[in-house]
């Protein structure tokens, strides 16, 4: 079965304007693998709202969708974003030389992956 993905819109608990996404997309359903991807209004970062719902959705991914494998993809520069997704559990796999394009030239980017452990599994 085919999954466009799934996307969240944050908002602070007082106020329903929208701050941020987040959300799981690049589904393969067969290897039970996504890829989770993030933004947040730089006003509201530092703030630990992403840590908070990066964590709801990679539960709701294992719990709902059986993901066993959530990969990242994030700009080297980008120390913040490294640093949430090492507190979320994600290791660094690797670096894709040239692995994404933008401003126009091409730039290395780094691949995290968090795998899902379930309780008491070995």
């Amino acid at each position: 079965m085919r999954h466009p993905g799934t996307r969240w819109g944050l908002c602070l608990r007082e106020d329903d304007r929208l701050i941020g996404t987040c959300g799981l997309f690049g589904w393969n359903a067969g290897w039970r693998q996504c890829t989770i991807g993030y933004e947040l209004l730089p006003r509201h970062q530092g703030a630990g709202l992403m840590h908070e719902a990066l964590q709801a959705a990679i539960g709701w991914g294992h719990e709902h969708r059986q993901l066993h494998r959530i990969e990242a993809i994030v700009h080297p520069d980008n120390q913040p974003s490294i640093t949430l997704l090492r507190r979320l559990g994600f290791e660094q796999e690797g670096r894709l030389r040239d692995g994404a394009r933008w401003g126009g030239r091409f730039h290395d980017m780094l691949l995290f992956a968090h795998i899902h452990t379930p309780a008491g599994a070995a």
